[in-house]
């Protein structure tokens, strides 16, 4: 991996933006002690994918990554069933729209097998932490791949 630590003022860049998002995050604590884990997906789409470029983030949960990729200058689009029990409390869901109208950001509430995506119309698509909970997650690749533009960037990482 090229390191960005120092580049351009990039370094300070992703920082502010990842402070912005987190004074305005509807989850108090929620963000703590995932900078390490934003600064490592930011730095792959930073170096893949150029600003202003379309992203799909599928599982985006409380867009707290899609956030930080808007505000880093990015056309981003969330995709996400928000059927996690802890999304089902309260007024989350109330709260996680909200939050990405505020910010800008596309959310589609819907399990990403059944939204009305046109093929080929991301330059990156992001599955973070979300392969653990698919049944079928042949379906969930090839629908991702479809998805992206050719030589787009399509980004996963599992917990494990």
């Amino acid at each position: 991996m090229m390191p960005w630590k120092g580049i351009g003022g990039l370094e300070e860049k992703i920082h502010v933006a990842i402070r912005d998002v987190k004074e305005v995050f509807p989850f108090k604590g929620y963000m703590d002690g995932k900078e390490s884990k934003y600064l490592h997906l930011i730095e792959i789409v930073l170096r893949e994918v150029p600003s202003g470029s379309k992203i799909l983030d599928v599982g985006c949960g409380p867009c707290d990554l899609t956030a930080i990729l808007a505000r880093l200058g990015y056309i981003v689009v969330g995709v996400d069933d928000l059927r996690d029990p802890w999304h089902l409390i309260g007024d989350n869901i109330r709260r996680i729209k909200d939050f990405a109208k505020e910010l800008g950001i596309t959310l589609i509430i819907e399990p990403i097998e059944k939204v009305q995506l046109n093929q080929n119309s991301f330059d990156a698509v992001l599955m973070v932490d979300i392969l653990e909970h698919h049944l079928t997650p042949r379906n969930l690749f090839n629908r991702a791949l479809s998805l992206l533009k050719p030589n787009g960037l399509l980004l996963i990482e599992t917990p494990n």
